[in-house]
């Protein structure tokens, strides 16, 4: 499975701002491919929806937001549990740290600890 990264998760709508300066639709490009990430927060809580082109998947994310930062899980849709960090840069770019990924029986995480991918808005 390719990283994620506003993941999800991307996942990171309006993440500071009232106004949800930061929800939208974010592209993440990663050695791994190309991602695309839905984003929507309120209240300090963050839920995301990476999209994968290449095989037609889609992983979900939730998780906390304080400040220009969200750590989110993924909830749905893996072979793993991952687990990411997203700092937003900007309104309009973030960068995403995978800080874990634990596999099931059978499957192996693509990405290390530690990697990191840049995330860009474009909607």
């Amino acid at each position: 499975m390719k990283f994620m990264t506003i993941a999800l998760l991307f996942l990171f709508p309006g993440i500071v701002a009232a106004d949800n300066s930061y929800s939208g639709v974010w592209e993440v490009n990663s050695e791994l491919g190309l991602s695309y990430v839905s984003l929507h927060a309120k209240d300090g809580w963050i839920i995301a929806a990476e999209l994968d082109p290449d095989d037609d998947s889609w992983i979900a994310f939730e998780g906390a937001v304080s400040g220009n930062v969200a750590n989110v899980n993924s909830i749905y849709g893996t072979q793993a549990t991952y687990s990411y960090e997203l700092t937003f840069t900007s309104q309009e770019s973030a960068t995403i740290v995978l800080k874990s990924c634990n596999p099931n029986p059978g499957f192996v995480c693509l990405a290390p600890a530690g990697t990191s991918v840049q995330a860009v808005k474009i909607f």
